[in-house]
């Protein structure tokens, strides 16, 4: 039995943006952020504009509604 894990070129394009945003604009500046207790606005907005932060958030505000909150 084989089990394939391909996610396809459009997911794969998304995983890849993802991994690239965390390694160069979150990554560097990692300790200054736990050592202020989030993400400053700046960061915030630019996963806004990724579609990284509406997963939480209600269908009614623009998010997936697809995590419990």
């Amino acid at each position: 039995v084989s089990i394939a894990f391909d996610v396809g070129e459009e997911l794969q394009q998304i995983v890849d943006a993802v991994r690239g945003f965390a390694q160069d604009r979150i990554r560097p500046r990692l300790r200054a952020f736990e050592e202020q207790g989030g993400l400053p606005d700046d960061l915030v907005q630019e996963c806004f504009e990724l579609g990284l932060t509406t997963l939480a958030l209600p269908e009614k505000y623009g998010g997936s509604d697809t995590l419990d909150i």
